[in-house]
């Protein structure tokens, strides 16, 4: 099995955002890079998106054991963020519930 695919895809703008002139001034400018990370590689079923060329691009994919470990970074990611919403969310229920409370006993006085 390989590990690299090549193909030729389409390259588009997002026109509302970047120009077909802008792209040129970066490259002309030595900034292909950048113009490059401008562009996106599909084919976007939206008229905001223009094509101005086409690609020969190559993609070397990970190792199973590298893509399952990047999944799992990530996955480890989402976690913690749902844990610290959900803390949040916890600290405010119970702060109320405080609230509440004080407030009761404060009456009952």
């Amino acid at each position: 099995m390989t590990n690299t695919i090549k193909a030729t895809v389409p390259v588009h703008l997002y026109s509302p955002c970047f120009s077909p002139a802008g792209i040129r001034e970066m490259v002309a400018k030595g900034d292909g890079r950048i113009a490059v990370l401008c562009m996106t590689f599909s084919a976007p079923k939206s008229p905001d998106y223009v094509q101005i060329g086409t690609a020969e691009i190559a993609v070397t994919l990970f190792s199973p054991s590298e893509t399952a470990a990047a999944e799992v970074s990530a996955l480890n990611a989402q976690l913690a963020a749902h844990r610290a919403a959900f803390q949040r969310k916890q600290a405010e229920i119970l702060d109320r519930i405080s609230k509440l409370q004080a407030l009761e006993s404060s009456v009952e006085v």
